[in-house]
Parts: C-alpha cells; structure tokens; sequence
C-alpha cells in the first residue's frame, strides 16, 4: 500500500475498517452473551466513521478545524471503547462502575481534540499518547492471568493491538523530536501507520473472533455439564471428576469416599405437590450440599432424586463413616412445600476408594448397592449403612426421623 496515493490508500484502510465492523457486529449478533462484544462493536463503528471522515477531508469535501477535530475525537473514543471492551470480555471489575468513568475519559478525549485544533504536531502528541495507552492496556487486559489454553489465541490479538501501539508510538516520537518551526512530515508518517494499522486491524479482529469461538466453547462445554434444575454438576462432570481422582489415585494419591443417595418418598411428594413441588424439594437439597460440603468436595445430581458427593481425601472407612453421617445431619430437615410442612428423609450408600474399586463403574454399582441395602433397613428402623459396610445403630424417631440429626 505505500506504492498508492494517499487517497487512494486511505480509501482502502477505510474499506477494511468497515469490513472489521461488520464482522464485529455479526459476530456480536450471534453470541449476544459474550461481554464486551457489544462495546467492541461500537468502538469498531466509530472507528470506521473516523476514517470515512478522513477520506472526505483528504478529498476536501468537508474542510476547517472542526472536521479535524471531530476524526480525533471518535478516534479516541474508539480506543477508549477498545480497552472497556477487554475488561469486561475478561470480565475485570464492574462494568457499571466504570460507566462513569469511561463517559469522562471520551469528553476528555473531546476536549483534548479541541484544544490543539490549530496545532498538528500538538495534536498529534496528544492523540497518539493516548492511543498508545489504551492499545497497550488493551493488549496486557488480554493477557492478565490467561489460562494456559487461551493463551495462543488473546497472545495474538493481543499481539496485533501492540503493533497499533507501537506504530502510534512511532508518530509520537516523530511529533516531539521536530524542531521548532518544522513541519510535520504528514504524507511520509501517515503512508507508514495507514498500512499498519490497516493490516493489525484485520489480524485484532481475527484475533478477538477466535477469543470469543474459544469463550462461547468453554461456556457450552461447562452448561452441559451442569444440572439446569439445582445447578450442581450433573453425571458427564462427576464422571469427569472421578476419572481425575482415580488417576490420581493411580499416581500414589490420596484415596477418596462416594456417597449415593436418592429421596425416599419423593414420588410422593409429585404426587400431591405436582413436579413443581418435587423441584423444590431437589433445590432445597442442592443448596443443603453447596452450603455444607468442603470445598474440596463435589456434589452432582445424576437424575431424578438420585445424588451423589464425592470426598477428597479419605484413606479409611471409619472417615467415609463420618462424612456420610454428616452428609446424612446435612440434607435430611423439613421443607416448606405451600402450606405443608414436609420432612426431607434420604437413603444412603458408600464406597471408599481403593477399597472398594478403582474404575468408575465398579463405586458407583458398590455405593448404589448400599444405598438399597440402607433403604430396606432404614424401611425396618434399623440402621443406616456406612464407609466399612458394617451396622451401627442409627434410631429414628415417631415421625421416622434419624435422632441427633440437624433439622432447621
């Protein structure tokens, strides 16, 4: 392009501008969820009508300081607009908080323009000093605390954003080293950015197309492995989570505990609440788990009222024996199902981790077993079961209740 008239070559750099907003915008249309995107697009949008703008004033169509100040100002604004779409795409910060504070960094950006109307080589020294703050801020907002996997893919837009920057940098050393009384050499410096810039363009908005397929992937990729209804993990997770385990466990890891326990008379509960009432009660229960458990433990629904939790480090059957009873004092309390008070009762199974398997299948076909075995027992107010399959009394009450157990 340095072989082209200025015109032509601005004609050109405008052209791909507009190309890189109708990209943005469909992009943007077709994944409305993805932050930042929206913001993306605007700053896009301005930036094409800064450079249609500077066509017409190469051309003479329109002529006078205030066109001129008019192209800096949406330029600005649009590299204000750049660096608030990085933060919220990276999701730093309240974007509502920085409203504020972006609408007075683009009347600032106005203002600035304003001023130094009358004066290239100020203007430019300005304009390009805060080009170069938000490109570079864009490009380090990309690449703040990147997962390892996303790194390629934000390390090069990234990388095209601080090529901007660094042509812009260039012009503002041009600016403030030229003697005073010397005229800025506008054609030579300006021929050099227009084709940067018109290349780093296409290869940002590339760059950002491939963040946001990466982005709209991990955010599929994780909804399908969530239970819509009480949003814990659902099966495809928890199987996930115990292929990790076990791996580890292979390694000379820690052992771990599974607990797998359903509802008992929870069709009755659909039966006379209706499927809305069964729903509560399965929420109720997954907010008794994510307010009880450890972090380091995981909590998944794997159909209908069937849970499971798996322990972290657990060696023994006499710790699976505590957690499960503690699971057991954590889940079972009354609910408020309309006007009725329901009691919330479970029966439960475990295994442990070598002991009792060391694939998937193997825990969970052992723990369901036991959940059965606890089932008919706790049916007979016997006993429940525990880490080491052996009977330790756990009496219920008149209203079939474990005794000791944390209602509230």
């Amino acid at each position: 392009m340095p072989g082209l008239d200025f015109f032509t070559m601005s004609t050109v750099v405008a052209a791909l501008a507009v190309i890189n907003a109708f990209a943005l915008v469909l992009v943007w249309r077709i994944n409305p969820g993805v932050d930042g995107l929206d913001v993306w697009s605007l700053s896009q949008t301005l930036h094409v009508s800064a450079w249609v703008l500077s066509v017409m004033v190469i051309q003479q169509v329109m002529t006078g300081p205030i066109y001129t100040v008019l192209n800096n100002s949406l330029n600005l604004a649009s590299m204000i607009l750049m660096l608030e779409g990085a933060l919220r795409f990276r999701g730093f910060g309240r974007a509502d908080a920085r409203r504020l504070l972006v609408l007075a960094a683009m009347l600032t950006a106005v203002a600035i323009s304003l001023l130094n109307r009358e004066v290239v080589t100020r203007r430019y020294l300005w304009h390009d000093a805060i080009c170069v703050l938000c490109l570079t801020g864009t490009a380090l907002v990309m690449m703040w605390r990147t997962a390892s996997h996303e790194r390629l893919v934000h390390g090069m837009a990234a990388a095209f954003m601080l090529l901007m920057a660094a042509a812009a940098g260039w012009r503002w050393i041009v600016a403030l080293t030229l003697e005073e009384g010397e005229k800025f050499p506008y054609l030579a410096v300006n021929s050099m950015i227009f084709t940067i810039v018109a290349l780093c363009g296409l290869g940002w908005v590339f760059g950002l197309m491939l963040s946001v397929n990466m982005r709209v992937r991990q955010q599929v990729q994780a909804v399908s492995q969530i239970d819509p209804l009480t949003e814990l993990a659902n099966r495809r997770h928890l199987e996930a989570v115990l292929g990790r385990a076990l791996a580890r466990l292979g390694r000379g890891g820690p052992g771990f505990g599974l607990a797998f326990f359903d509802l008992d008379q929870f069709k009755s509960i659909n039966d006379r609440y209706g499927h809305g009432g069964g729903d509560a009660m399965l929420c109720a229960v997954a907010d008794r788990l994510r307010d009880g458990l450890r972090s380091s433990d995981e909590a998944a629904r794997i159909g209908g009222d069937e849970f499971v939790v798996l322990f972290s480090n657990l060696d023994n059957g006499e710790g699976l024996d505590t957690a499960c009873l503690r699971l057991r004092q954590m889940v079972e309390g009354p609910i408020v199902l309309g006007d009725d008070v329901e009691p919330v009762r479970i029966s439960l199974g475990a295994a442990l981790a070598p002991r009792d398997g060391r694939d998937i299948d193997s825990l969970l076909r052992h723990a369901d077993q036991a959940m059965y075995a606890d089932k008919r027992q706790r049916q007979e107010g016997r006993h429940t079961p525990t880490g080491n399959s052996r009977v330790i009394p756990f009496p219920i009450d008149e209203k079939g209740r474990p005794r000791g157990a944390a209602f509230n």
